[in-house]
């Protein structure tokens, strides 16, 4: 049977997912972002293996020879691809498919330091075998700061030996911990790149510029090491929680004014003529496909108050906007 699989479309879907999971993943105020990461971090890399198979062997290496017309499962594919049983890539991928396939019966907790450590390293994982694989640069559509996963983190809340800790986890998710813990320890010992596997978590002194609303943070430095800006992840369900549509209602609301003093069309025309979607601290649009761009809370403070400083603010930008579409400067 002819199999009209295409890579492409493959791949394309793949790097959605993928971009789905860092999404999902840095919202610290999902309740069960670890289990949506597995999940999609799986799909994308079970896509990711398919769209490398279909190109280099055609569609018929990935159809399964138990089921026909369907095709291989995650685990298989990664038993095509990476033929060591030990390779750290397959090796992390196989421990994130084991707690997607807890997460339908267990409950997960936030980011256990084990979780946080392979997480990670899955991220890593798969940006480089998009650039070795398809010569793809996915940093060119998803920012740097969403490759590193958001955690706050106590060792107090991870100290297995602790009677609350061990019943506020509960016994299974206790015994999966400590075997995680002891896996990472003891397969890390004598791998090659232990780092595709796991990323040890380290701590250090961080000052931060306020200014920046966490995007970014200058490490400290000693006489051995040079400081240096670093890009974090940001949770922009919260700061930037706002559609186009509440944005408006907001500003309406703290300017006292109906749809007949400002509309939607008045802050396309703002956005537009004052760039606003280069502007991360007051737009945001999530690097999934399809996504709506959402508005901070400083946006919707700045248009307020650029209309109390000059109530012509609206009807100006109108007029600049009508000219940029009359040249062609813009196409919205």
């Amino acid at each position: 049977m002819e199999h009209n699989f295409d890579s492409n479309t493959f791949f394309e879907k793949s790097t959605a997912a993928f971009g789905l999971a860092l999404d999902t993943v840095n919202r610290l105020g999902i309740k069960y972002r670890l289990d949506a990461f597995c999940i999609l971090y799986c799909n994308a890399f079970d896509l990711l293996l398919k769209a490398k198979q279909v190109r280099d062997l055609g569609p018929d290496s990935i159809i399964s020879n138990r089921q026909p017309g369907k095709t291989h499962s995650l685990s298989r594919m990664l038993q095509l691809v990476f033929l060591d049983t030990r390779d750290p890539v397959r090796r992390n991928c196989e421990v994130i498919n084991e707690l997607r396939d807890k997460a339908t019966h267990l409950r997960m907790p936030d980011l256990a330091p084990e979780f946080a450590s392979i997480i990670q390293a899955a991220i890593l994982n798969y940006q480089t075998l998009v650039k070795e694989w398809f010569q793809h640069d996915l940093t060119s559509e998803i920012p740097i700061g969403m490759m590193t996963i958001r955690h706050d983190y106590d060792d107090r809340n991870w100290d297995y030996q602790d009677e609350e800790v061990r019943t506020r986890l509960g016994s299974e998710m206790t015994r999966l911990l400590v075997g995680l813990r002891s896996s990472i320890k003891g397969e890390t010992y004598d791998m090659a790149n232990p780092y595709h596997f796991a990323i040890p978590l380290e701590f250090k002194l961080l000052w931060t510029d306020a200014a920046t609303a966490g995007v970014t943070v200058i490490t400290s430095s000693n006489s051995n090491l040079t400081a240096g800006t670093v890009a974090i992840p940001v949770d922009y369900g919260k700061t930037h929680p706002y559609r186009q549509k509440d944005a408006l209602d907001e500003i309406k609301r703290e300017l006292g004014i109906d749809d007949k003093g400002v509309n939607q069309y008045d802050l396309q025309a703002v956005n537009a003529v004052h760039s606003i979607q280069s502007k991360p601290k007051m737009h945001y649009r999530s690097p999934v496909e399809g996504s709506p761009g959402t508005y901070s809370q400083a946006y919707v403070d700045w248009i307020v108050e650029s209309v109390k400083n000059d109530p012509s603010f609206f009807a100006d930008a109108r007029e600049k906007y009508k000219t940029m579409k009359q040249s062609g400067a813009t196409d919205q």
